[in-house]
C-alpha cells in the first residue's frame, strides 16, 4: 500500500475512528508514503485550577482543539487512563511531577463547560500536588494504534509520518523480517504530546529488524520497545494435566512425557508467540537459569498444549519452570 511521500495525508476528522490499518498473515507487506494524522488527539492539556481528594479540575489550552463530542462512538474520551504532569518550557514531562499510566479501570471524567473537565482523583493514592501545574490526560492509551501487522513475514513501513493517534504508532506482533525506514513519530506544533502509548512496539518477532533513519518524539511511552514473552508451564503430564483442561472445559486427553500446557496469563492468545520449529529455553522459575532446551514441533491452539522433539525433564514442573522462546531473531540493527 503506497502514498505519494510528503502529499498522501490521512486524517481522522472525529473521534469516530480511532486508528488506520490492521494486517493479518501478509507476505511481502509494503506500506509507504503516508501521513497519519488525527483532528481530535487522544488527550487534552491544561492547568490545575482546582483539586480535592476525589478530583481535580482542568482549565483546558485550546478548547478547539480538545473537544467533547457526546455521541456513544466518543464515549472514549469521556474518561482518563493516565495522568502526566507536563512542563510547556521544556516539552518535556515536569520534573518531580505526576505520572500515572494505563489506569484500568478508567477514571471519571465530567465535561463542566466547553474549557473545563474534571476529572477523578486515583482513590488508592490521590495526586495532591498538581494544582497550578500543566497536565496531559490521557482518555486512552493502548489499542488505538496507527498500524498494527500480525503474523507477517517481509514487513517494510517506509516513509511514514504518523502526528497523533490515542494508541501506539506502530504494533507488530508475531512477524518476520521487518524493516522500518524513514518512519516519525512527530509532535504537532499545537500539541504537547504525539501518541498515548509506545512509539514502534514488536513483540515476538524473528529474522532480521532492522530500524534506519527514523524519528520519534513526544510520545507516551517507549520509544522503541522489542521483546518477547516468558511462557509459563501450566500442566505437564506428571502433573495431571487433566484437572486443568477440565477446568476449562476441554476434553480431558492425557499428557504425554513431551508435552505441557501453557498458561496464556491474562496476555493474549499463546498461539501468536510461540512458534513451531523453534528452539526453547525451560528456565528455573526463581533463579531464571536454563537448564533444558528442547524443538517445539507441535501446537494446538485450542487447548494450549505444545509438543516437543523430547521427553521433558523432571524440573519441568507447574509453576516452577517458565519457558522462554529463543525466536532465533538473527539480528537488530538501528542505523
Amino acid at each position: 500500500m503506497q502514498g505519494v511521500p510528503g502529499s498522501t495525508t490521512l486524517t481522522i476528522p472525529s473521534p469516530l475512528l480511532t486508528g488506520f490499518f490492521s494486517f493479518w498473515n501478509c507476505i511481502g507487506l509494503d506500506v509507504s508514503g503516508l501521513t497519519m494524522d488525527m483532528v481530535r488527539p487522544g488527550f487534552s492539556h491544561g492547568t490545575v485550577t482546582a483539586l480535592n481528594k476525589n478530583n481535580f479540575t482542568v482549565t483546558l489550552s485550546n478548547p478547539s482543539v480538545y473537544t467533547f463530542p457526546t455521541t456513544p462512538q466518543a464515549a472514549w474520551l469521556h474518561q482518563a487512563q493516565a495522568i502526566l504532569s507536563y512542563d510547556s518550557a521544556t516539552g518535556r514531562p515536569l520534573v518531580n511531577g505526576e505520572d500515572i499510566y494505563a489506569l484500568s479501570p478508567a477514571l471519571a471524567l465530567s465535561v463542566i463547560n466547553t474549557s473545563t473537565i474534571v476529572v477523578e482523583q486515583p482513590p488508592w493514592a490521590p495526586a495532591m500536588g498538581m494544582l497550578g501545574t500543566e497536565v496531559i490526560v490521557r482518555h486512552q492509551v493502548y489499542s488505538f494504534n496507527a498500524i498494527n501487522v500480525y503474523s507477517s513475514t517481509g514487513v517494510t513501513l517506509r516513509d511514514l509520518t504518523v502526528f497523533t493517534i490515542p494508541g501506539m504508532g506502530f504494533l507488530l506482533v508475531s512477524c518476520v523480517d521487518i524493516l522500518l525506514d524513514t518512519v516519525r513519530i512527530t509532535k504537532r506544533p499545537d500539541l504537547p504530546m504525539s501518541l498515548c502509548a509506545d512509539a514502534v512496539h514488536m513483540q515476538c518477532s524473528r529474522g532480521f529488524i532492522i530500524i534506519r533513519d527514523s524519528h520519534f518524539e513526544g510520545q507516551g511511552d517507549d520509544g522503541l520497545n522489542i521483546h518477547g514473552f516468558f511462557n509459563e508451564i501450566n500442566a505437564t503430564m506428571a502433573s495431571q494435566g487433566n484437572e486443568h483442561r477440565a477446568m476449562q472445559g476441554l476434553t480431558p486427553t492425557p499428557l504425554k512425557s513431551n508435552q505441557v500446557v501453557l498458561d496464556s496469563n491474562g496476555r493474549g492468545p499463546v498461539s501468536q508467540r510461540i512458534f513451531v520449529g523453534s528452539l526453547y529455553e525451560f528456565r528455573d522459575r526463581k533463579s531464571v537459569q536454563p537448564y533444558f532446551t528442547a524443538r517445539l514441533v507441535a501446537f494446538a491452539a485450542s487447548t494450549n498444549v505444545a509438543s516437543f522433539d523430547q521427553a521433558l525433564p523432571a524440573q519441568a514442573q507447574v509453576r516452577v519452570c517458565l519457558g522462554r522462546s529463543t525466536p532465533l531473531v538473527r539480528d537488530i540493527v538501528s542505523v
